[in-house]
């Protein structure tokens, strides 16, 4: 992907034609042919290792994949490597250098990366929905393969890729020679290509090229000889870092601890070296000298090094940004002066305020900001802050630039528990609205989650595009932080230009004291029965359960909960950190929950019916109404009563609570056998047998038999009307048990729509 700067770049290109067949030596003795060179071309064959090699995982758009440890070393010009990292644009490097466009516009350049073999170095993808690009390696003791498959170029539009390309390197061992074989290209949507391919040396004054912004051709192969002679010899001593591997920046306290100055030094060459001079100097804000010193390097033979520890050390006295230097001096014939020297920068916090403020730059930008083509990228930076334990309140990013239609972008941290103390968990994810964007100053963007706290180690810092024409503060002062990451498609690689640029970000602070929290809590019950629970814990917890008394828990630092009971709960918050744990409980009262009226009821006993309250919400009061005639009604939690009508009685429960009383729950209910034993002579009947088993028979007053025909109802104890099939003859009707189950039933003669008899009557 490209970065916009809003720069002129003048470059001056040097084309190697597509019809050249061989080339070199450079100055090393490295020299090429390709497989359609007249004599003793090199062979072309593709060596497929998809299905024996490692596939490489986490290729994204400009970045690196390392370091991978060589089965044995491979000699690279005078010196021997043993690790490779290898980068989705193309090529493999010796010393993680992430290589994106613009790419050199010659081998070999000096400036920019060094160190590396590059096949196919382009703006190649690997992002995308779609796109199918895959690498694999293969490394044995005596070669190692490295092959990129499909892999289309980087394309602002559509997909965001376009065309494929299946390249790759065979490394010899053995012979130390370098293949270049070219299965499939294809340039896709593009009309040209910012493209290169050779090999550069470890101080980019070697290399050799065998194309540039040229399309290879495929099923061909570029292979690099070895000299089998070198004459070169090289005396090359230098100074490789300053306190750490990286010469990174740090953060120091003013007015600390003296600083212990440490560096390497290290020979570069072919030659061996005897001892020599390290020289150091702490330049002040000012760039005033603030300490020197020097030492002795002892001989070094060619390719060692060796960690030295000056005997003066630094103490800043005011804060600002230092610079420790170091160089060397007394080599005799040294051939390459741009390793002679390094710098670091020290940043020195007065660590004495409440709030401290933690950025690499001096908060004055250097030209345009740093924005990614297409809106979607970020830049992230490494915080180690001078002083533990801490919090971070917040973090600051500086904004040059917004587009016509003003986007925001994401302030984000991550801890350092990733693969080589890399990104790891996401801490803290904010988004700032582009209404709350002011061009040329600072946005302070505080952090969601109030209480990450660090006892070691940094924090990685994430300014997020959220969409395209934001741009972000630049610092172009060196030395630089080298602390300084691209984010691409959520894959974080070490920044392209990360020696002379910086950022405009960083977070602040505030010292703490940590100790085994002091639990607390409160409660906000206006809403109830959802009551919220704040923490009030003191020292900073990082761990929280909540248990609610009703066996229901949470882990979150405040949370709500809503109860379903009246009653008296025990609410208990357990908070810890680090360093211990506390308990806090208090009582929590509820008597807002509202009361339902539920009820169930037994009719075996018909018309006399049971009835159980079954309402929730813990009611103290009870009202019931039967439909009946008189005193039809009850205040007692479980009545019995009995009926004194038959038919539909629509049944009501009302329940009262501290809340106030339920809606009514009314049931209709059919009630029958009222009166049943007091009919009179007229309407007179027999059944018999009673219980019956199989049938029974109805004998029927002589009256009813001349009035006409007679039908037959029979209901259940619930009052349901079950069919029965019967028959009359004469002063007989007659029925069978039929489906009736064991129970009591009641049964009515009907005739001409008038009740004629009834009575009950048992299955067995």
């Amino acid at each position: 992907m490209k970065k916009n700067l809003l720069l002129a770049l003048l470059v001056s290109l040097t084309f190697l034609a597509l019809g050249q067949t061989s080339g070199g030596p450079d100055l090393y003795g490295y020299t090429w042919k390709n497989s359609v060179h007249t004599t003793s071309p090199p062979a072309y064959q593709w060596i497929d290792i998809s299905n024996r090699g490692a596939e490489v995982t986490g290729l994204s758009d400009d970045n690196i994949i390392g370091p991978i440890t060589m089965s044995s070393p491979f000699q690279f010009y005078w010196y021997p490597v043993s690790q490779f990292w290898i980068g989705s644009n193309g090529y493999i490097s010796f010393n993680a250098t992430n290589m994106a466009s613009p790419f050199p516009a010659s081998i070999p350049l000096s400036s920019g990366g060094n160190n590396w073999i590059a096949p196919f170095l382009a703006d190649l993808n690997f992002s995308g929905t779609g796109n199918t690009a895959q690498c694999y390696y293969l490394n044995t003791s005596d070669s190692l393969i490295v092959s990129w498959h499909n892999v289309p170029f980087w394309y602002n539009g559509g997909s965001g890729f376009t065309g494929s390309n299946t390249f790759q390197i065979v490394i010899n061992k053995v012979d130390k020679s370098i293949c270049f074989n070219y299965l499939s290209t294809n340039i896709g949507s593009n009309t040209t290509t910012d493209m290169i391919a050779g090999i550069e040396n470890n101080t980019g004054n070697l290399g050799l090229g065998v194309m540039v912004d040229v399309m290879p051709t495929p099923l061909r192969t570029y292979k690099f000889y070895y000299p089998a002679t070198v004459t070169y010899a090289v005396t090359d001593g230098g100074s490789n870092w300053n306190d750490n591997e990286k010469s990174a920046a740090i953060f120091i306290k003013k007015g600390g601890s003296p600083m212990p100055l440490t560096a390497n030094f290290k020979n570069y060459g072919n030659q061996n070296l005897s001892s020599f001079t390290g020289n150091n100097t702490v330049y002040n804000p000012s760039n005033a000298v603030a300490s020197s010193g020097t030492i002795t390097v002892p001989a070094l033979v060619a390719g060692d090094d060796t960690t030295l520890t000056f005997s003066n050390t630094f103490t800043a006295a005011t804060a600002g940004i230092y610079r420790f230097k170091t160089s060397v001096s007394g080599i005799t014939g040294d051939m390459v002066a741009s390793n002679n020297s390094n710098q670091q920068r020290i940043v020195a916090i007065d660590t004495a305020q409440t709030s401290i403020y933690l950025d690499y730059t001096d908060g004055t930008p250097s030209g345009t900001g740093i924005s990614w083509s297409g809106g979607s990228g970020g830049i992230g930076v490494y915080i180690k802050p001078p002083v533990y334990p801490c919090r971070i309140l917040n973090s600051k990013f500086y904004i040059t630039a917004n587009g016509t239609s003003p986007v925001g972008f994401y302030a984000k941290l991550y801890d350092d528990s990733g693969p080589y103390n890399g990104p790891g968990a996401l801490l803290d994810s904010v988004y700032v609205a582009p209404s709350g964007i002011t061009i040329g100053t600072y946005k302070v963007v505080p952090t969601s989650n109030q209480t990450i706290i660090l006892q070691q180690g940094g924090v990685y810092l994430m300014w997020d595009m959220a969409g395209d024409g934001i741009a972000l503060g630049r610092d172009t002062i060196t030395p630089t932080s080298r602390r300084t990451y691209e984010v691409l498609f959520n894959n974080w690689s070490e920044y392209r230009d990360k020696t002379t640029e910086d950022f405009l970000m960083g977070i602040t602070i505030e010292k703490i004291t940590l100790a085994a929290p002091v639990a607390n809590f409160t409660v906000d019950s206006a809403v109830a029965p959802l009551f919220h629970f704040a923490d009030q814990s003191t020292y900073f917890p990082n761990y929280w359960l909540w248990d609610f008394g009703d066996g229901t828990t949470a882990s979150t630092q405040n949370t709500s909960h809503t109860y379903a009971a009246n009653q008296t709960y025990n609410v208990c918050l357990i908070s810890g950190n680090s360093i211990g744990s506390d308990t806090f409980c208090q009582s929590v009262y509820v008597h807002s929950v509202p009361t339902v009226a539920i009820y169930s009821y037994s009719s075996a006993l018909m018309p006399t019916l049971s009835f159980t309250d079954m309402s929730t919400g813990n009611p103290y009061a009870w009202h019931w109404d039967f439909d009946d005639t008189g005193a039809d009604s009850s205040d007692v939690q479980h009545p019995t009563y009995t009926f004194q009508t038959n038919g539909n009685h629509n049944i009501c429960l009302t329940t009262t609570n501290m809340a106030g009383s339920s809606w009514p729950n009314c049931n209709t209910i059919t009630i029958s056998g009222v009166g049943i034993d007091e009919q009179t002579e007229a309407t007179k009947v027999y059944l018999f047998p009673n219980p019956i088993a199989e049938t029974a028979i109805i004998y029927l007053p002589s009256d009813l038999i001349q009035n006409g025909d007679i039908q037959l109802v029979c209901t259940n104890i619930l009052g349901q009307i079950v069919e029965v099939p019967y028959s009359q003859s004469g002063n007989k009707v007659m029925f069978k048990k039929a489906n009736l189950t064991t129970g009591n039933y009641h049964f009515q003669l009907i005739q001409k729509g008038n009740l004629v008899g009834q009575g009950r009557f048992i299955v067995q």
